[in-house]
């Protein structure tokens, strides 16, 4: 599947006109037609219901929409991450994408970072805020390296037993 048929997806649901996502896409409504029979084809459902006042999503294609939103959104955050990876201005050190709670970073933050600075000279940081579920995905799908969290005391083992089964590469 091509991730660019998601996005197509989207554009068509989120204009409810077949005419009105091609402009914004800058394809000819044809060529999104047979994309969009495509990935019908593919998934073996129907995704979208036509008619002559508009396009509107199947009970799949409103689950499908959903989770391609998600999806786009979760690449977006990553190629965002993924930027970060490139040493500024040449220099042989690395970037460390660091994904946090806002409450971990704005008070626990100030103390780590300086330390793992200390610790590795040629590395810079990239901090980024998540909610916690946010955060656990960063870390799980390899977008982040380091997390940064706060629990309350009677929720602590759970979470740190969540946390446990990442494995990294």
């Amino acid at each position: 599947m091509r991730l660019e048929l998601l996005h197509y997806f989207v554009q068509i649901v989120e204009s409810r006109s077949f005419n009105k996502a091609a402009a914004r896409l800058f394809l000819t409504q044809p060529a999104l037609t047979n994309a969009m029979n495509a990935l019908e084809g593919e998934l073996g459902t129907r995704l979208l219901v036509r008619s002559h006042k508009g396009v509107v999503p199947t009970a799949h294609g409103a689950v499908v929409y959903e989770d391609c939103r998600r999806i786009l959104g979760e690449l977006r955050e990553c190629m965002e991450a993924w930027k970060t990876l490139t040493a500024p201005d040449g220099e042989g050190g690395s970037v460390v994408p660091l994904v946090g709670i806002p409450t971990a970073c704005n008070y626990v933050a100030d103390e780590i970072v300086p330390l793992m600075r200390a610790e590795r000279q040629s590395i810079s940081l990239a901090l980024h805020e998540a909610s916690p579920a946010a955060l656990y995905d960063a870390l799980r799908s390899g977008c982040a390296r380091i997390g940064l969290t706060a629990f309350v005391r009677d929720e602590e083992e759970r979470q740190i037993q969540r946390y446990r089964s990442i494995h990294f590469r």
